[in-house]
């Protein structure tokens, strides 16, 4: 009885049992099954530290010890009876798998019923319930860590859009399912970096190239599929893949879905004020605006790496998924001096240029090839006629560095610029270019207005330039926007983005 007591059950299942608007028997089961979830982890990490608490190791074992008292400490407190709700007498691999793929399947039944060929009894699925649903498969799925029981969760739900096992026309199921994604999305990028880390634990030759090529994803093909599943009314399920994007930092897919969704979700609200919308559509719409605005305010940072180094690609996205940080691919397609002449002041039109394509997305330039090879990447990526000499000098004095770099020689000597240095510098400069291009107004009449375009231009920055001006003249000069261009080998400083 979930009433009897509760006053002596502690302040966090009091907060638990707030979540609900009621505590009808439905909503009983519903508490109790997510203080059930939230025990299983807890009980497992207890579980683990015990036995490194019996380590040879005197460092793992005195960590550990402490941990083992600060659990034993938490079960004994009144804050924490609802630990109580789960017991285990013997903690194994396989109790801990075996429970953990017991509340993942009582989890997914709920929205995903399995054996029910005609889609007539899934479960009535509330917010409350979507919400434990979600909690439950999130805990069970970080717990076990089954790589593979997040992606067939995931092609499960795509099947279920697809009419698998629904009737298309259940929109409350359709939402439901979708509410799934995220969990399984945090699921895939937690266990994908411990999978990576682990990988590299066990290389002792210095790279990790080779272990990188082996690492696929599997998510994302799964998100574009649902992506397509999803029309612009779908306003619950946009939800959930934006929440997708923020999660994998994946700032270039995001981009495309604000410009897919934005002009449709605004011109609903704002345009279609008269319109018959539902308060519940209404609220479900800003919700969704309101989603892609917070987002613009998490830095893109723009990331130049090799395509035959993808080792490096990882550690950086593991970094980046840490700070919270959106990632787009820094290079972009290089314009001729001609063609930035004549576009320097030109309005880039949708219809005339892909602007997500253009200006980013593309490989670093590789320097490891003769002149003629990356001469041919150029052309290969150049928009109009050019050389590799319209870019980058054939010498460079290494003493205009001294001012950056303590290292660089001193003197004026001019020396030849090598082909590692030229496709550096190239990658570096069609970075750039692509910030420029992306930053450019875009205008196309009926659709884009200018709120639209500066909530899509915010996806494209890491932020604005505030504080203390560098140059007098600029005292007054009102916040501008900043873009970060890194390299992939750029090690982020702790609260990276908070600092920036």
């Amino acid at each position: 009885d979930f009433k009897s007591g509760e006053t002596t059950k502690g302040w966090f299942y009091q907060q638990v049992i707030f979540l609900f608007d009621s505590m009808s028997q439905e909503s009983q089961k519903s508490a109790f099954k997510l203080m059930q979830a939230l025990a299983f982890p807890v009980h497992v990490a207890g579980s683990v530290w015990k036995e490194r608490s019996m380590c040879i190791d005197d460092r793992i074992r005195d960590i550990a010890q402490v941990e083992v008292a600060a659990y034993e400490r938490l079960k004994s407190s009144i804050d924490a009876a609802w630990l109580k709700f789960l017991q285990f007498d013997d903690m194994t691999e396989e109790l801990v798998q075996k429970v953990g793929h017991d509340f993942l399947s009582s989890s997914v039944s709920n929205v995903i019923p399995e054996n029910n060929e005609h889609g007539t009894d899934p479960i009535t699925s509330t917010r409350q319930s979507s919400l434990v649903s979600g909690m439950t498969c999130l805990l069970s799925l970080l717990t076990i860590g089954d790589f593979d029981e997040v992606i067939n969760l995931c092609n499960k739900i795509l099947l279920t859009l697809k009419g698998g096992k629904l009737d298309n026309g259940d929109k409350k199921s359709r939402n439901a399912c979708l509410f799934l994604l995220p969990a399984c999305c945090y699921a895939y990028t937690n266990i994908m970096c411990r999978k990576w880390e682990t990988m590299k634990l066990g290389n002792t030759m210095g790279r990790h190239t080779a272990s990188a090529f082996a690492v696929k994803d599997l998510f994302s093909p799964i998100l574009d599929s649902i992506t397509e599943l999803v029309n612009l009314d779908d306003w619950a399920n946009i939800d959930a893949i934006a929440q997708c994007c923020v999660l994998l930092c994946d700032g270039r897919r995001l981009l495309r879905l604000a410009n897919n969704v934005l002009p449709h979700a605004i011109k609903t609200l704002m345009r279609n004020s008269g319109a018959a919308i539902s308060s519940d559509e209404r609220s479900v719409i800003s919700r969704v605006t309101s989603l892609f605005v917070d987002a613009c305010e998490i830095p893109t940072v723009r990331v130049i790496n090799l395509k035959r180094r993808p080792d490096r690609l990882l550690d950086f996205m593991a970094d980046a998924a840490k700070e919270q940080l959106l990632v787009i691919k820094g290079p972009a397609k290089l314009r001729s001096k001609s063609q930035v002449k004549k576009n320097a002041n030109a309005i880039v039109s949708p219809s005339s240029i892909d602007v997500n394509e253009a200006c980013s997305g593309y490989d670093a330039f590789d320097g490891q090839c003769g002149a003629d090879e990356l001469e041919e990447q150029l052309l290969e990526r150049l928009a109009g006629d050019g050389a590799l000499s319209d870019f980058i000098r054939a010498k460079w004095r290494p003493g205009d560095l001294r001012a950056f770099d303590r290292e660089a020689r001193n003197g004026n000597e001019l020396v030849a610029t090598s082909i590692t240095e030229r496709a550096c510098a190239l990658s570096h400069i069609a970075s750039w270019m692509g910030v420029e291009q992306s930053l450019s107004p875009v205008v196309n009449a009926g659709e884009v207005d200018g709120y639209e375009q500066k909530v899509i231009r915010m996806f494209k920055i890491s932020g604005f330039a505030r504080g203390p001006a560098l140059l007098h003249k600029n005292t007054d000069m009102e916040p501008a926007p900043v873009c970060v261009v890194l390299e992939d080998d750029a090690v982020l400083a702790d609260r990276f983005a908070e600092r920036l």
